[in-house]
């Protein structure tokens, strides 16, 4: 059964972004905090350390837009992820096991995240465990980054770009100690760019918004492992100044974050012993921010300043203990997290607010494997420790069968709710402090089959069911998308979908695939299309060549996205042809080319807000170990 679900690593993705087994394997990737462990068997989408070098990805936005399922988008909080209509603040975020999403929104700027560290990042579409602790109702993105053990290594990246864009990256670790046990990892890096887009100016005169970004970060890592334990500690700290879109609601407001400061702080062990896993982590991070917000993208009036600063910070420890009798293989697992998270917002014309928000949540779970089923069930509680009373249940079950050789059947079923954050509940012109949780309910089905080696097909049908959206309640403040609009528990929504595609001789002379995607929702009060910035239909189709011992190769993608709703108007369906090329120019140095919208394709990110033209982005990496 482990060998039938791990085919799902290889088959789930019949996209360019098609799951690979994870080149460094188990001996780079690195969990800090405390989590369950993670099986080749899992049923998620996996993206590894070669597919982001071959295809030119330079951060995680770039990296998870390779997914067709995946939404990338420009949202009201940045560069923004959807999932099966899910927005960010319902899907878990997590860099080594820690939770990243910025608490006061709930989202978190995903091109902030640079490629250079990673070595796997692995997408759970269906809601997260209970073991996974609080939020991810709408599921997991999960990113590794390089263990400080192991080999001497140094890892440099140059990167530059027609928008224009410019990146440089340095990794480097080495071991502290002679046996190798004890070892550092360093990280340094920045990037810019000033892309010029298209907008709709003031009595609707064409002019160009500059989107100028940049970022400092750095970081480090000290690691110590042994075959019985390892502990871990990371420091990070980032700057970054760039500009923040309309919402998907709301087409006013354009935000300019002219200087944001961030800090995080992580150990975390894990202990072998007696058949026993033990992992206890604890981390804290920290966030000060201050923003200008004009009327348009013309930034002709400012009409406030904000300065904003908040912080989290959690504890949790996770318990494994597998045990085997005769061809049945049992693992149980226990989990207790406590986090606390908060924040100040003082704004101009407005009074100064603030508020705290602090849970904890333990699970209970068990997985058993007997020849060809898998059962992997969790339940678990939340306690909203400043609401006691709002305390709810949680649970997830996946059952895997393989009825025959090359065919995987998975049935997916959970309840998962969601916190209101901190901006939810605080802010001063929307916040309502007497939100309630949203929670969700969620089917699925999902059919995997490789008929021949060369072939990999695969089916997903999902129904979800979101209770207590939280939304901008259309009877306050003049209507739905006012800025004067107080959030609310607004009506169930149901969102139902299915996902289906093929892959053809993956990473050979010629190969390819296809994904087509159909999602839509409906709710008695919001209407046919409740969920801003959904499309209906979406294609990803592929060709592909690698050559030469696997030194060059060549990647054509076409995605097609249909009409979608966004500020109340509906912005057209849109085709793109993106086109990556890539070689290994010697042992250590690789180089890639990535051409978006290889057609010059006019369309629509916002209303008023023209994507970018023909872009392309070089890139020159080497890895000296």
């Amino acid at each position: 059964m482990t060998r039938a679900l791990a085919a799902l690593v290889g088959i789930a993705l019949a996209a360019p972004a098609a799951a690979q087994s994870p080149e460094p394997s188990k001996g780079y990737e690195s969990t800090v905090h405390a989590r369950p462990r993670r099986d080749d068997g899992d049923p998620v989408l996996v993206l590894s350390a070669r597919e982001l070098q071959q295809r030119g990805a330079q951060n995680l936005k770039e990296a998870l837009d390779l997914i067709p399922e995946v939404q990338i988008r420009q949202g009201g909080m940045g560069t923004r992820l959807d999932v099966r209509g899910a927005k960010q603040r319902s899907i878990l975020l997590l860099l080594d096991g820690i939770p990243i999403d910025e608490p006061y929104n709930g989202a978190f700027e995903l091109s902030s995240i640079p490629i250079t560290d990673i070595v796997e990042i692995r997408v759970q579409l269906a809601p997260a465990s209970p073991l996974e602790g609080p939020g991810g109702d709408g599921g997991i993105v999960e990113v590794f980054t390089l263990r400080a053990t192991g080999d001497r290594r140094i890892d440099g990246r140059v990167v530059g770009g027609t928008q224009p864009y410019g990146e440089g990256a340095v990794t480097g670790r080495a071991p502290l100690v002679r046996s190798g046990a004890l070892a550092l990892r360093a990280s340094a890096g920045a990037h810019f760019s000033d892309a010029g887009y298209p907008v709709a100016g003031a009595n609707m005169t064409t002019a160009t918004f500059f989107d100028r970004d940049h970022q400092e970060y750095a970081a480090l890592r000290l690691e110590y492992a042994t075959a019985r334990a390892r502990v871990t500690g990371d420091v990070w700290y980032g700057h970054r100044a760039y500009y923040i879109p309309p919402t998907d609601l709301t087409g006013v407001l354009l935000q300019n974050i002219t200087g944001q400061d961030a800090m995080r702080a992580v150990v975390g062990s894990e202990i072998f012993a007696r058949g026993f896993r033990l992992a206890v982590g604890g981390y804290g991070e920290l966030l000060s921010q201050s923003t200008d917000f004009y009327t348009d993208y013309t930034q002709s009036t400012k009409v406030s300043r904000q300065k904003l600063i908040d912080g989290r910070a959690g504890i949790a420890a996770q318990l494994d203990r597998p045990w085997r009798v005769r061809d049945v293989r049992i693992r149980f697992s226990a989990r207790l997290s406590v986090d606390g998270e908060g924040a100040r917002i003082a704004q101009t014309s407005l009074p100064v607010t603030s508020g705290i928000s602090t849970f904890g949540e333990l699970a209970l779970g068990a997985r058993v494997d007997w020849r060809g089923l898998r059962v992997d069930a969790a339940v678990g509680g939340l306690l909203p420790f400043g609401n006691p009373s709002a305390a709810w249940p949680e649970a997830k079950v996946t059952v895997g069968v393989r009825p025959w050789r090359g065919l995987t059947v998975l049935l997916i079923g959970a309840r998962k709710g969601r916190l209101p954050t901190i901006r939810e509940l605080y802010d001063p012109i929307q916040g309502n402090p007497k939100l309630s949780p949203e929670f969700v309910w969620h089917g699925e089905v999902q059919f995997q089959a490789r008929p021949h080696p060369l072939l990999g097909l695969h089916f997903s049908g999902y129904f979800r069911r979101i209770d207590g959206t939280i939304r901008l309640d259309p009877t306050t403040g003049g209507g739905m998308g006012n800025m004067n609009a107080l959030n609310a528990n607004l009506d169930t929504i149901n969102v139902r979908g299915c996902e289906t595609g093929f892959d053809v001789a993956r990473e050979r002379v010629v190969g390819g695939g296809f994904t087509y995607v159909f999602e839509d929702a409906y709710s008695l009060t919001l209407g046919n299309q409740p969920i801003a910035n959904f499309p209906n239909h979406k294609i990803d189709a592929y060709v592909s060549s690698t050559v030469w011992r696997k030194r060059l190769g060549a990647l054509a993608r076409v995605r097609f996205v249909s009409e979608r709703l966004v500020q109340s108007s509906v912005l057209p369906r849109y085709t793109l042809l993106e086109l990556d090329v890539w070689a290994r120019l010697s042992s250590t140095i690789r180089a890639s080319l990535r051409v978006d919208n290889l057609t010059n394709a006019t369309y629509q990110l916002l209303p008023g807000l023209n994507a970018l033209g023909t872009t392309a982005t070089a890139t020159v990496e080497g890895v000296w170990e």
